[in-house]
């Protein structure tokens, strides 16, 4: 027989090293292949009609034999690296597209970010739910099935559980999502009550720690490019004016709440040598200020037309008193919380924003 270093069975990949590298990474190629033929239906329009695409017609793809090849990625999970392991896995990538061709933004947007405004949980905790059913499955089996019997094999030869074994991986999962009692009882169990309190618990993990993530640009004393961001998003939800505005009147929006455009405050950072932030100036007004998303929605002399017509169309259903303070600011950026109509005007004044800033810049480069 020859011998080789890895072998398909059943479309999943086995390497002679035991991993499942290269069965995972056979299993994204396969699903972004299917991914971008997605793509060319263009629904973004309708963002919960592309989602529901995507989880009816890729995940499936994406999830073939994951109850096998999922676990292991979790072997050195700990209290505080959930969403580190989940958003640097391989097969996140997937996800990441998603987000970022939904919102319309480039491939520099904050990974965080992205999930955020879409409220999209990593596909690690979908893997992890099925992975958790499968193992409920094995503890039913009767002892004479050869699964049942492979997996009791297991538990019984690697009590030590730092070997990267199924059994071993599916313990460390457990114990650090606090179940060691739904794992002690290995054959006495609901599977579909605790399945479900099991994602429950994933999912308010990762959401915990991505508000931590997220708190954690606040510190005026760390770079981060998510400090705008810090300051009004504090929910793992997708946003309403996702929900209530075409593709082409929110994109710009987006790009603004998410720091992914090519204000001062964002496009110093990759200059050689890097501006300092408090030197990222607007070059399109007289006042000297940083070119940031506040400076540009509050008090830039460039919109100043727009900006008043902004007003005025706010006028007609909103009792709002626009001042320029943080208050206000909070409110835009917020689309007021999530007012469908708000956030049709608001997107609309952006994109004229920018359309305004790109003229000028124009011209600012040919004089």
């Amino acid at each position: 027989m020859e011998i080789t270093q890895s072998y398909c069975y059943l479309g999943i990949i086995f390497s002679a090293c035991g991993t499942f590298n290269a069965a995972r990474q056979n299993i994204l190629s396969k699903s972004l292949k299917a991914f971008y033929r997605l793509r060319q239906l263009d629904t973004r329009d309708n963002v919960n009609l592309t989602l529901k695409l995507f989880d009816t017609l890729i995940l499936p793809i994406c999830m073939y034999g994951s109850e096998v090849w999922g676990p292991e990625i979790f072997m050195k999970l700990n209290d505080n690296n959930f969403m580190q392991i989940c958003d640097t896995a391989i097969i996140e990538a997937l996800n990441i597209k998603l987000c970022k061709y939904v919102l319309g933004v480039s491939k520099r947007a904050t990974n965080a970010a992205v999930k955020g405004e879409l409220g999209r949980y990593p596909l690690l905790i979908t893997i992890l739910t099925q992975s958790y059913k499968f193992w409920a499955r094995t503890c039913l089996l009767p002892i004479e099935f050869h699964v049942k019997k492979s997996y009791v094999e297991s538990m019984m030869t690697n009590l030590d559980h730092n070997k990267k074994t199924w059994s071993n991986c599916m313990y460390i999962i457990m114990s650090n999502f606090n179940h060691p009692m739904i794992w002690e009882s290995q054959g006495d169990i609901d599977t579909p009550i605790n399945s479900k309190f099991f994602t429950e618990s994933l999912e308010s993990k990762y959401t915990s720690q991505w508000k931590s993530h997220i708190a954690k640009a606040e510190d005026p004393l760390i770079p981060n490019k998510l400090r705008s961001y810090a300051d009004f998003k504090s929910d793992f939800k997708i946003e309403n004016y996702i929900l209530s505005c075409p593709l082409e009147n929110r994109r710009l929006f987006s790009k603004l709440r998410i720091s992914s455009h090519n204000l001062s405050i964002e496009t110093g950072r990759y200059t050689k040598p890097k501006t300092p932030r408090e030197k990222r100036n607007c070059i399109f007004c007289k006042q000297v200020a940083v070119e940031d998303e506040f400076h540009m929605l509050m008090n830039c002399s460039l919109y100043s037309e727009e900006r008043a017509n902004f007003i005025q169309s706010l006028e007609s259903f909103s009792n709002i008193n626009f001042d320029c303070t943080p208050e206000i600011y909070k409110l835009l950026i917020t689309c007021n919380h999530g007012d469908s109509e708000f956030s049709s005007e608001l997107c609309q004044f952006v994109n004229k924003c920018f359309q305004i800033r790109d003229a000028a810049l124009l011209e600012v480069s040919s004089t």
